[in-house]
This record gives C-alpha cells, structure tokens and sequence, in this order.
C-alpha cells in the first residue's frame, strides 16, 4: 500500500523509484557478465522486479479482464490527420498514427500489478474514448527513441518517466511472465505478473505489419518495410563474429546479385520477430534458425560502447560490448 500513498508521501514514492531504477541498471549489468552465446536459459528475471503490490490495495483496480483491439475513430473532427506530424499532442494524450497514446499525470505516478494495469486500461475514459487497452511490446517500441535515454521515448510526450511499464504481451517460454518496456534505455524484459510497474494505455490498431515471402533459396522479402533479408547458410555457419567484423561482413557480402548489403537497425531487426515462437521467436517463413545473440547497427545510447542486439531464442533485445561476438543477418533495401 505504500506505493500508491505517493500524493500524501511523496518522499516515500521518491525511494521506491530510486530502488526500481536500480534494479533496472543491476538486472541488465548481471545478465550480461554471464551470457554464452549458445545459451538457451529463459532469462525470466531479465526484467527488473518492482515492489510487489497488496491484492487489497485500494488505489489500484480489482479485477481483470481481455482487452480487445478496436479500431481507430478520429480522434477530432477533422479529415486531414495525415497533413500533421507523425506524434501530435492533444491535451492529455499523444495521436502517432493510427494509434492514440495516453500521456497524462497517471502514466508518471501510478505502479499496479498486470491484471491491475489491464484493467485500468479498460476503465479509462480520455479525450472522450473508452475503447483504451495496455500496448503491445511492439507498439510500444512505435514511440522509443533509440539515440536518446533517460528517457528513450520520443519528444512530443509531455510525462517522460524512464521507468519500466506493463505491455499486453505474454513472454513465450513462461506463461506466469509478461513483457515490459524499460523507458530508461529502450529495452524489453520480463516480469512476475504480481510485479508492480507504470501504466501507459493506446487505443487504435496497427494495420501495417512484416510479410515475408521467400525468394529463391538464399534471400526472404519483407514486401511492407520493402527489406531483403539474407537466409543462406552462411548466416549460421560462418559465425560468430566481433561488431567490427559483422560490418565489415555485410558490406563485403555479395548475394542474389546484389552488394550493398549492411547490418539492420535495431528497429529493423525486431521486425523478424515471431513473439508467439521461441527458440527461436522468428518467423517460420526463414529456413536459417538462428537461436542466439544477432548484431545491430544500432549503438545503445547510455554507452557508446555497447551495441543492440537480439536474442532470438526469446525475443529479447540487449545492449553489448562490441568485441563480444555474436551472428549476423544482413539486409538490403530493395525497391519495387
């Protein structure tokens, strides 16, 4: 109960804070002294755990139930939404088209366990909608800013904890934990749904979703990002690689006629995710499987010296040294 006394204790919610963003920086630093390359652990307290919160805690919600998309009505009475910059402000709530973010005092203040966050969502009333949900891991990495932490979240929102917050979706190798989104860096994570984290509530649906086809035996197309991925052998077998030697890797790579192939974005690379697989969470239509550490391009903001990568066996994504090695997936852009 002493979490959410923050309006008459603020000292109190300031050293409950302090200790959560410890555990954030502690959790990724333990993890990544001890990661293998070949690891196949579920690394399920990779997200930070909070304070835990009382079931008869009389400042949160009761009870919970599913959350279904639905989609976007207008959020003003106007037609030309796509004349305005892609994160526009509106009083207590962001519109990053099609989706419509919750950014009022409660997204700062407010700590619940999962069931509790759902079904805030779904009691919220804002900007006259009542249609609100929790967001999906990867809506939510719709509105991080990768070159920026402390917060890692775009500009245009007003609240800007760096603070970890609740998504809807489910971590595929334990039922009992959920995906979170840690604000200080961008990162994803896990957590007991008995853990207590903030609240940021979307409505709306994203339409615009990765399809892959594969082409001939040694390349997959991603026809929505207009993205050629390589999926030959190599891509497993010749590994793994320093940073360094990644890039040089994709810029000295010749395939499917084509040579300026380069190492993906961090943003680019969560897209080959299949967050209802594991080991690995890809998307079945690639033949090359790989179960481990892949690099980015992407440089972690905090540390120059560290760069994203993603763990394939669960979909998680970590910041590393860059003379650690990992595997490497290239890509290209292809025009239609």
């Amino acid at each position: 109960m002493a979490i959410l006394l923050v309006c008459k204790m603020n000292k109190i919610y300031a050293v409950i804070l302090f200790t959560f963003s410890s555990l954030l920086v502690s959790c990724k630093k333990d993890h990544q002294s001890n990661e293998e390359l070949n690891t196949t652990s579920t690394m399920a307290s990779r997200f930070p755990l909070g304070s835990e919160t009382n079931n008869d805690d009389e400042t949160v919600i009761n009870h919970v139930s599913s959350a279904p998309l639905i989609s976007l009505s207008p959020p003003l009475e106007d037609d030309d939404w796509e004349d305005h910059s892609p994160l526009l402000p509106r009083e207590e709530w962001v519109y990053d088209a099609p989706l419509m973010w919750q950014d009022n005092r409660d997204v700062d203040i407010l700590l619940m366990r999962w069931d509790q966050a759902k079904q805030y969502c779904e009691d919220l009333t804002l900007g006259g909608y009542h249609d609100w949900r929790l967001p999906l891991l990867d809506e939510f990495f719709r509105i991080t800013d990768p070159h920026q932490y402390q917060p890692s979240l775009q500009a245009t929102f007003f609240h800007r904890s760096s603070d970890a917050y609740w998504s809807a979706t489910p971590y595929p190798l334990d039922d009992a934990l959920i995906f979170g989104l840690n604000f200080y860096d961008g990162s994803d994570g896990m957590a007991s749904q008995n853990s207590s984290y903030h609240v940021r509530c979307v409505r709306g649906t994203l339409n615009a979703f990765p399809s892959f086809a594969k082409e001939q035996n040694e390349t997959v197309l991603d026809t929505t990002q207009q993205l050629l991925w390589q999926d030959n052998i190599a891509t497993e077998n010749n590994f793994p690689l320093s940073h360094s030697q990644a890039e040089a890797y994709c810029e000295d790579l010749e395939l499917d006629h084509l040579n300026n192939w380069r190492l993906p974005t961090i943003s680019e690379l969560r897209t080959l995710i299949d967050r209802s697989q594991s080991n690995p969470a890809l998307s079945p239509v690639f033949q090359d499987r790989i179960n481990s550490f892949v690099w980015s391009s992407s440089i972690y903001a905090p540390n120059p010296s560290k760069v994203w990568s993603i763990f394939f066996t669960d979909g998680n994504d970590y910041p590393r040294p860059k003379e650690q090695q990992g595997y490497v997936r290239c890509v290209t852009e292809i025009t239609f």
